[in-house]
């Protein structure tokens, strides 16, 4: 049953990564039509679906389980940074406040790139909900840090609306947001908790409502001579 539900998930991604695609360029090319962004939530839930019977069935033994190596955390950020510049409003100030040149750990890059790709999506439709087309008064703010604990701490901070208090224990939940229904809404932060969960770590979010979020990932270090 478990490589069962693992193929199926496999074969879902890639047929959910073709559709998704194509519906994204449409809802681009139509923004208001309330047909394209029903399809795009639906293909946003397909996926977030695909990824927990992924994790399933890589929990129960599938014979191919989610690859983890030492990578870079510190270089992740900063590519899914530049990447996330080309979908930015016009104004909206993104900077990262970090030394670091490397941040080691043991995960799966790909899953790891996503993760930071969701928390800078995140923080991008806060502040442009919040700001609308003056999306110059927007900031989002990435910090990368050693943990004092050990290990690395990745924080996206925005200056958005915030999350008011009695919601900020379901953030993480699935389908869960507090916004206007949306495409793709109440997914992202499910999934980075899936992934932060994965890779050993936490993930948490404060918030002060009017001010912003932060969010903030947690990852323990590689062990030293750790496999790949």
């Amino acid at each position: 049953m478990e490589r069962f539900a693992a193929a199926i998930a496999h074969e879902a991604n890639n047929a959910l990564g073709i559709v998704g695609g194509a519906v994204e360029i449409a809802v681009s090319q139509h923004p208001r039509d309330p047909w394209l962004e029903r399809a795009l939530d639906g293909v946003g839930r397909m996926k977030l679906l695909a990824a927990e019977l992924r994790r399933y069935g890589r929990g129960a033994g599938e014979a191919s389980p989610l690859r983890f190596a030492r990578c870079d955390l510190a270089m992740l950020v900063r590519a899914a940074m530049i990447e996330s510049r080309r979908a930015l409003p016009s104004g909206l100030e993104q900077t990262l406040t970090s030394n670091m040149t490397t941040a080691t750990i043991r995960g799966n890059a790909i899953e790891v790139a996503e993760l930071v790709g969701i928390l800078l999506t995140n923080a991008r439709d806060a502040v442009s909900e919040q700001y609308g087309a003056a999306c110059g008064a927007g900031r989002i703010t990435v910090r990368l840090d050693h943990w004092d604990g050990g290990g690395y701490i990745l924080a996206v901070a925005d200056n958005g609306a915030g999350v008011p208090a009695e919601a900020l224990q379901h953030v993480f939940e699935p389908f869960f947001t507090t916004k206007q229904p949306q495409p793709g809404r109440g997914l992202g932060l499910a999934s980075a908790f899936a992934i932060v969960r994965d890779h050993g770590g936490s993930i948490d979010l404060q918030s002060t409502p009017g001010a912003g979020c932060t969010v903030r990932a947690w990852f323990p270090p590689a062990p030293e001579g750790a496999a790949c």
